[in-house]
């Protein structure tokens, strides 16, 4: 190994992933302009799979086509255990407002949570290994996964890391890595933890009937007017939310609509919605019982709150389930060996469904770590924004780390 100017050692993943920084940014680059959302993304793994369809004399590629995605077996030898890596493919319904001369091209979606990013690591993965830069100890599975934003959401309410899960893409996979940009976070390290580092996202949706009337009739305001009925859920979950306080259960309003759309200045709706996101750590039993907890303070409360003049339809929609790590203390040497800094990093309650990916390597006795890596820091925008644009130079580092535990 030689001299690191940034102190340590400068090993051959770091070489090997300074060259291929400028080809990744140039691939991350294509993907960004031409987003596509769950489901929908055709032409992003068309682009993969040109990019992978020529055969390289160091190691043997398949390729594997499944509901949930796409996957791409790096064949190093005969008996080598299996290593995974993860990219998310798809894109928001977000129109992007950064000027980039890359911009979207397709007008209301855009990558505005840094899967092109991730993308182009993974690629980054098998082009270092076709190139020779270096020499595998495992053989890799490199998943491009479809549908990761939005669960829940149509065409199908179920992600690609519930598909590849369920359709064996894991199998014999001992170990599951899964590296995502954060530009809130420094660029120049990677940030995780053992156990829990994202929570379940699940959605809370309250359906409002009631009997409407004219508004000047206010009177009966708090009986009739569903859309007031459906703002005031909010402080009813505080007596079951409030016990767990501490345990980071989290119910934040994010939509109330008046029913059919509707919109005037002399009308007490007789329908309304209000939506929540429900985040929290809970494991499968308890988040079932918090559920249903929910639902029954709504309902109740609403129905003595109105006089049982309105009733409470309340869905709640899973999301992702917790993302937990299991591992952690064996990545973090592996990476601190090959001189890059991994930094604690306390759990958020973000979601993401790498989380059915890890708990199916798990429950197979394998091991799972999800960590962040440094792609910006103070000034720069938050994901899920149209302004959102991370550091490219992180993805130099995403590689070499992908590299230094490909080779461990």
């Amino acid at each position: 190994m030689q001299p690191n100017p940034c102190g340590g050692v400068m090993s051959i993943y770091f070489e090997a992933a300074a060259n291929l920084l400028p080809w990744m940014i140039e691939m991350r680059r294509q993907v960004h302009a031409h987003p596509e959302v769950r489901w929908s993304e055709e032409g992003t793994i068309m682009l993969i799979k040109q990019l992978n369809s020529s055969s390289y004399s160091h190691a043997s590629f398949l390729h594997h086509d499944y509901q949930g995605g796409f996957v791409l077996d790096v064949i190093s030898g005969i008996d080598l255990p299996i290593m995974a890596f993860r990219a998310d493919l798809d894109a928001l319904p977000i129109q992007e407002e950064t000027g980039l001369p890359f911009a979207s091209q397709v007008p209301g979606v855009s990558h505005a949570c840094g899967h092109d990013l991730h993308i182009a690591m993974v690629l980054g993965v098998a082009r270092a290994v076709a190139a020779g830069l270096v020499k595998p100890t495992h053989n890799l599975r490199l998943l491009f996964q479809r549908a990761e934003e939005n669960p829940g959401a149509p065409p199908d309410p179920n992600s690609g890391g519930y598909y590849l899960a369920q359709e064996g893409a894991l199998i014999g996979v001992t170990k599951l890595y899964v590296l995502h940009v954060l530009s809130t976070l420094k660029t120049g390290s990677i940030y995780s933890c053992e156990g829990p580092i994202m929570g379940n996202s699940d959605r809370v949706c309250v359906k409002i009937k009631a009997l409407g009337g004219h508004v000047a009739h206010n009177a009966d305001a708090r009986d009739v007017n569903a859309l007031r009925i459906a703002s005031e859920c909010i402080p009813m979950l505080e007596a079951i939310v409030n016990p767990l306080a501490g345990r980071n259960i989290s119910c934040e309003p994010t939509g109330l609509i008046a029913g059919k759309g509707q919109s005037s200045s002399n009308i007490m709706p007789s329908e309304a919605e209000a939506w929540l996101a429900c985040r929290t750590y809970l494991g499968a039993d308890e988040r079932t019982a918090l559920h249903e907890g929910i639902k029954r303070q709504i309902s109740g409360n609403v129905a003595r709150y109105s006089n049982n003049r309105a009733s409470a339809e309340v869905t709640v929609i899973p999301g992702h389930p917790a993302t937990i790590n299991h591992g952690f203390a064996g990545f973090k040497s592996t990476l601190e060996a090959s001189g890059i800094a991994v930094l604690d990093k306390a759990p958020e309650l973000g979601g993401d469904d790498a989380s059915h990916l890890g708990n199916y390597v798990v429950q197979q006795g394998g091991e799972f770590v999800y960590a962040f890596i440094g792609a910006g820091g103070e000034g720069f925008a938050d994901h899920h924004t149209p302004q959102f644009n991370p550091d490219e130079s992180a993805m130099q580092l995403g590689l070499e780390a992908y590299l230094a535990l490909a080779c461990s």
